[in-house]
């Protein structure tokens, strides 16, 4: 895959670069940990246009680096688009009776047609799918910030040993 397209290896050393520097940067494992499970968790919700606004909340609340928790977030952004038709349409038949049967291009129709009568007939469907994410963010969050505390932590580790040890950075003590 990376031989194909060494573009998309490209993105990965820089997103692990900015990961190194958050940590050289002080923060910590945990903190950086939980920045990303909520960006990430927060960038999929289904309610556009409100993921920044959400994870600016949560790096308020939980002190976390607003530049890492923004960047994961805008990451997610297309998976957030990915993801919101089954939201809606999993939520409303998971908790409702209703049947959801539309597609993004037909609600951007419907937003631009009648703005007002949209958002009157989305208003359920928007919560059963909140409910829905609710469920799923939960147990995501969970493992994500698991996953995330385990690999930052093994970054920091080799940061430290890095300069704690000159010959591991490639010079003479």
């Amino acid at each position: 895959m990376t031989e194909k397209n060494p573009d998309v290896l490209k993105v990965f050393k820089k997103i692990k670069q900015k990961f190194i520097d958050f940590l050289k940067q002080g923060i910590t494992p945990e903190k950086l940990a939980l920045a990303v499970a909520m960006g990430i968790c927060l960038g999929i919700i289904p309610l556009l246009g409100a993921t920044s606004v959400l994870c600016m909340a949560a790096a308020f609340s939980f002190r976390l680096n607003m530049g890492a928790i923004q960047a994961v977030n805008y990451l997610t952004y297309p998976l957030q688009l990915i993801l919101y038709i089954p939201f809606l349409k999993y939520g409303t038949s998971i908790f409702s009776h209703e049947t959801f049967n539309y597609s993004l291009s037909e609600i951007t129709t419907m937003l631009s047609e009648n703005t007002w009568k949209t958002i009157q007939e989305f208003f359920w469907i928007n919560g059963y799918g909140l409910l829905l994410w609710l469920v799923v963010a939960s147990i995501l969050y969970v493992v994500i910030y698991f996953i995330c505390l385990r690999s930052f932590r093994v970054l920091a580790n080799k940061i430290h040993k890095s300069q704690s040890y000159p010959s591991l950075r490639g010079e003479r003590p």
